[in-house]
């Protein structure tokens, strides 16, 4: 399905692709459960962290709520969901009435395109008021630079899952130098699992070294692949099936590809 025509006044990296609004949301638009969705759609068991309450945002009233609840004070745990269209003030907002008890923050989708209209700032905010994250997802944010990302490696040094993605259609923006505290400088010793995908300026020589450096750490890197028709018989003709652009020790049975 081709994209809806951007609104006028966005950044070049959203252009590429606005995404779909939800269909379908609950009355509140906040759920909790013991399984919880990913930031991609799919679902996932809650982890059986100490004093973590998982609440999963689908719209923009579910948030304005969550924050004026007595609740707040107890949530360590926020998804944002697909339909979710999250740009910087939301995130600002509740990393301000959240802050140090956050451990998990999951937003955007590869496929609907969700993430777009994150920045570098409103990852920076995140990095400098929640100290405390161990699980961060930004999915199909391919507005987030290395200047975001090194935030969030000198800031969050508890960070055990780390995903920083661009989605199908169009590349993040993350390079090979981005990757360079990782590999040289020691950053985030307790990280065990890494998403780089769809970052065109990340090189496969590069993800090798930070894999031989670093060898507790799972990466996922590479390019994904559209899910149409026509891109699936585009694969077909070049003899290759979908996954294919994947690479890392987290794929192929922990083998390099």
């Amino acid at each position: 399905m081709a994209p809806s025509p951007s609104p006028p006044g966005l950044n070049p990296a959203a252009k590429e692709f606005v995404p779909r609004i939800a269909s379908h949301v609950s009355a509140t638009g906040i759920s909790e459960a013991g399984s919880v969705s990913r930031a991609n759609g799919t679902p996932g068991k809650r982890r059986s962290t100490s004093r973590r309450s998982h609440v999963f945002l689908t719209n923009h009233a579910a948030l304005d709520q969550l924050l004026v609840s007595p609740d707040a004070s107890s949530i360590s745990a926020v998804t944002f969901g697909a339909g979710f269209h999250v740009r910087d003030e939301h995130l600002h907002r509740l990393a301000d009435a959240i802050g140090p008890q956050l451990r998990s923050l999951r937003l955007g989708d590869t496929d609907t395109g969700d993430g777009v209209f994150v920045t570098d700032e409103a990852v920076k905010h995140v990095a400098s008021r929640c100290p405390g994250l161990e699980e961060l997802a930004l999915e199909a944010c391919v507005g987030v630079t290395d200047a975001g990302f090194g935030a969030v490696l000198s800031s969050l040094s508890g960070l055990r899952e780390l995903h920083l993605t661009g989605h199908d259609r169009s590349s993040g923006m993350l390079t090979c130098k981005g990757l360079s505290p990782l590999i040289n400088g020691g950053a985030l010793p307790n990280l065990r699992q890494l998403y780089i995908t769809d970052q065109i300026a990340v090189k496969f020589e590069t993800v090798q070294r930070l894999i031989r450096r670093r060898k507790d750490l799972q990466v996922l890197a590479g390019e994904t692949d559209g899910d149409s028709a026509a891109w699936g018989a585009v694969l077909q003709q070049m003899g290759r099936s979908y996954g294919d652009g994947l690479y890392g020790n987290m794929c192929c049975g922990g083998r390099m590809r």
